[in-house]
């Protein structure tokens, strides 16, 4: 019998069959069998697919686009049959999908953004370099971009040690929109005297293309 606030001892390994009603029922395994049944029903709010700030989706054909999303772990803590009940949810795989055809991609990483990486590997931070979830395209359009996050689960009660939980949960990231343009260049005379000249007038027949003005990058960096 439990008594006071000592947590009761853990499970042994598998998932334990309940006694018959007329026997006495030990907390831990009615302990286990309910963050096992609350882990499978997790709902985890993963927030949306990410791009650099310096970009926010927009990139070339044929140069390396940074995507990446939140890995962090979630922590819930709630009472159970008494006892104060500490489940975490562990990111351990990301399926990327990059929406042009070319498959998922499974990593164990979710990412961060390409400044941060270049700075972590000792890199120019003024480049568009290739990170572990960045994606080369071939072809120009806009291509919706998904993330899957598998999650594996382990709980705790009263602060003790770190129990597993049966089985993974997913969650999907809310799509990101990658718009993929091409690059043109052309030998010129000189500089730029008006507007009517190649390569002079302001981007896209004069009109700020909306994906900027959409995704934030006109006011994120002052350039429209």
């Amino acid at each position: 019998m439990v008594s006071g606030c000592a947590a009761p001892d853990a499970p042994s390994a598998g998932d334990p069959e309940l006694p018959d009603a007329d026997e006495p029922v030990d907390p831990a395994v009615l302990i286990h069998s309910e963050v096992a049944e609350e882990f499978a029903q997790l709902t985890l709010d993963v927030g949306g697919v990410q791009y650099d700030a310096d970009g926010l989706g927009f990139g070339y054909r044929n140069q390396p686009l940074n995507v990446f999303v939140d890995g962090d772990v979630e922590t819930f803590t709630e009472e159970m049959f008494g006892f104060d009940v500490t489940i975490r949810a562990i990111p351990s795989q990301f399926r990327f999908n990059y929406g042009d055809g070319s498959g998922d991609r499974l990593l164990n990483t979710p990412g961060m953004d390409r400044v941060d990486y270049a700075e972590l590997t000792g890199q120019p931070t003024d480049e568009y370099i290739e990170t572990p979830t960045s994606h080369v395209y071939d072809e120009t359009g806009t291509f919706e971009v998904n993330v899957t996050t598998t999650y594996t689960g382990e709980y705790q009660v009263e602060g003790g040690p770190w129990i597993p939980i049966p089985g993974t949960v997913t969650a999907e990231a809310d799509p990101g929109e990658s718009d993929i343009w091409r690059i043109r260049s052309a030998p010129v005379s000189g500089d730029c005297e008006h507007s009517s000249q190649w390569g002079c007038g302001e981007a896209f027949d004069g009109e700020t293309p909306q994906i900027f003005v959409e995704n934030g990058w006109c006011e994120e960096t002052g350039r429209c």
